[in-house]
């Protein structure tokens, strides 16, 4: 299956826990999530944009060693965007975003998308201007192919938050547009705070979603459609490197368990949701299981699909 992922690409500079130097390690959420469907070897196309300076490069290089197509990928004539990451003692990290004069959000000349089977955009660049308007109208356009299955991420930054009923009403537009929704607990927290994650997810699938999976950190994650809950799947026990790109990795290996179980077309997905299909759990088995091992490693470093299947394989 082709997939086309659009959204912001940066650097996240990860502050080490044992010497509080920062190390530079390319990332950027919905840059994440290409490399992770490139990694497990399907065909994906980013549409995003780089600096000219030497984090430029190390975007590139991630990006074309992960075998991810570059037809849209854009060199632009700013520095590439930034982001600080902090970790606390449980290597969660927390971030300060560098947007202003970078490439990371210069959406308005990158023209027309290629046709996909799946189209995943998400956080900062979906209600963030200036790449909100633009990347909404690829959405909306996937959404109203009736074939094109649109996923959506709203990974949601509280410090670019400067107002928070007016960020919810363009995440909402994007929820609208999507038949899938990955959100983290604190996603959901921050958007709609005090209310529980099975109103949450309700009011979400009321809004257009068929699919609601909601990531729970070491809880694994649950997903939910317009009945309620579907499926669930804990997560390992594990060593926490820290938690960069998790959330991105496992919205990447969902997107690819769904085109691997043959639930990546909208009335496909729909059926399953419908009957509550057993492959709705397998596909969250592997989101949780590529979550889990981008978690034991520095950065934002999803497996390949050999590393995946080797990964399942001492599991079961």
């Amino acid at each position: 299956m082709r997939f086309t992922v659009i959204g912001e690409a940066l650097v996240d500079l990860v502050q080490s826990r044992e010497d509080a130097r920062f190390a530079a390690h390319p990332g950027g959420s919905a840059f994440n999530v290409a490399i992770t469907l490139g990694r497990l070897g399907d065909r994906v196309v980013f549409a995003g944009q780089r600096g000219t300076d030497g984090f430029g490069e190390l975007l590139s290089a991630k990006l074309l060693g992960s075998g991810v197509r570059p037809d849209h990928w854009r060199t632009l004539a700013l520095p590439s965007s930034l982001a600080v990451a902090a970790l606390d003692h449980g290597g969660q990290a927390h971030y300060s975003f560098y947007f202003d004069g970078t490439a990371g959000l210069a959406f308005d000349a990158l023209g027309p998308l290629p046709a996909a089977d799946v189209v995943h955009a998400g956080s900062i660049a979906s209600w963030l201007p200036p790449a909100a308007g633009f990347v909404q109208g690829v959405l909306r356009s996937a959404r109203a192919s009736g074939t094109t299955l649109v996923s959506y991420d709203p990974n949601v930054r509280p410090a670019l938050l400067a107002d928070r009923a007016a960020t919810t009403a363009e995440i909402e537009r994007c929820i609208a547009l999507a038949h899938v929704v990955k959100a983290s607990d604190e996603d959901l927290a921050t958007l709609h705070p005090g209310e529980p994650v099975d109103a949450v997810a309700a009011r979400w699938c009321a809004l257009g979603a068929t699919l609601v999976v909601v990531t729970r950190g070491a809880d694994g994650a649950v997903a939910f459609g317009p009945g309620g809950e579907l499926a669930r799947r804990p997560a390992p026990r594990i060593t926490v490197a820290d938690t960069v790109g998790a959330g991105d990795s496992f919205a990447g290996a969902l997107l690819s368990a769904l085109a691997e179980t043959g639930l990546a077309a909208p009335a496909d997905l729909a059926r399953a949701v419908e009957t509550r299909d057993g492959r709705l759990e397998q596909v969250l088995r592997v989101a949780v299981a590529v979550s889990a091992i981008t978690c034991q490693r520095p950065g934002a470093d999803p497996p390949t699909r050999a590393e995946l299947d080797a990964y399942l394989s001492r599991r079961d």
